[in-house]
């Protein structure tokens, strides 16, 4: 295990821990992102007025882990989107599961801040997470639990040092609506890693066409994790048949 997949394992395992502690919960049931009625604080309460806004930092109480948990039973956005570019904020993670889905409008995006440039943020995709941007800019992606993440920027959909991560061998993908696999290849390859160690076309990463202008791209599970798979599905047909 590099020391990359090592911090995000120990960030990811906090984060599940935790996730009924979030700074800001999702409560909503209209769609409606930049709604602070829709969120919750720690404390219990809504968030002030201007918490959640478009094109503005989120400014959530950072207590106790500065995380935005948008996952829970009540719904996510619309498949329509939402207007604005979403922006984290400083120090703040995002986690997004439950089989919700968070989509930006037209050109916007998810951004880590307004305010400090490189101040990358972490975005968790789990559950079956679907999240739909035109860019991710200072955001460093990490998906698992059969998540989709959908770039649709022609332009380099993944500036200012973000980054992707498939911890998910057997299911997660990202989506590039816009960038065909020769356009991933120059732009993109470098900033992906699988299970925290650098993506390799062929050997632990698949990049394919989408049939039209666009790159899909999924991890290639590793000879002994397919293997220990199909023995744990061995087992459990033998253990049906006693």
């Amino acid at each position: 295990m590099t020391k990359k997949h090592l911090i995000h394992f120990v960030a990811f395992s906090a984060i599940t821990a935790t996730s009924c502690q979030a700074a800001l919960t999702w409560r909503g049931t209209n769609n409606t992102f930049f709604q602070e009625s829709n969120w919750q604080e720690n404390s219990g309460g809504a968030p002030a007025a201007g918490t959640v806004d478009p094109n503005t930092n989120i400014s959530a109480s950072t207590a106790p882990d500065n995380l935005i948990l948008f996952d829970n039973s009540l719904g996510g956005t619309s498949s329509n989107g939402v207007g604005g570019n979403v922006d984290l904020g400083v120090g703040n993670s995002l986690q997004i599961g439950g089989a919700l889905l968070l989509k930006t409008t037209a050109t916007f995006g998810l951004r880590g801040s307004t305010a400090i440039a490189g101040s990358t943020a972490n975005v968790y995709l789990l559950g079956a997470a679907s999240a739909n941007f035109q860019f991710g800019r200072e955001i460093d992606f990490i998906l698992s639990g059969a998540s989709t993440l959908t770039l649709r920027g022609g332009n380099d959909s993944l500036p200012n040092s973000s980054t992707v991560d498939l911890l998910d061998l057997f299911g997660s993908q990202v989506v590039f609506t816009a960038e065909d696999v020769a356009a991933f290849t120059s732009e993109h390859l470098s900033k992906f890693s699988v299970n925290g160690a650098p993506a390799v076309i062929g050997t632990n990463l698949s990049v394919v066409s989408n049939g039209g202008s666009g790159s899909i791209v999924t991890a290639i599970p590793e000879p002994s994790s397919t293997a220990l798979i199909g023995l744990a599905g061995l087992a459990l047909m033998l253990r049906r048949r006693k």
